[in-house]
């Protein structure tokens, strides 16, 4: 009884901190959107490299990362070109 309590307290806890989030954490395990969880990119295409954004599950937030540019130059979901749409859509 006692860890079914604790355990929803620690639900309720990430429920108010986080507020509307759309990752979901249960027995301290989190799932997120598909693509947020999968490692950022840093290749480089046709030898041109941006700052782009991904998700670190690890951070629970957005950080920036040089990509290289160029047509299937990135094998990954977790890209962003804004760090505002990195956080809409994993957060």
């Amino acid at each position: 009884m006692n860890t079914a309590l604790a355990l929803f307290a620690v639900a309720l806890l990430a429920a108010v901190e986080y507020g509307e989030s759309t990752f979901f954490c249960t027995n301290l395990k989190c799932t997120y959107p598909k693509g947020c969880t999968e490692p950022k990119y840093t290749g480089t295409c046709y030898g041109q490299v941006l700052d782009r954004y991904y998700f670190n599950p690890r951070t629970r937030k957005c950080e920036v990362f040089k990509l290289g540019f160029g047509l299937n130059c990135c094998p990954t979901c977790n890209t962003f070109q804004k760090k505002e749409d990195c956080e809409k859509y994993c957060k």
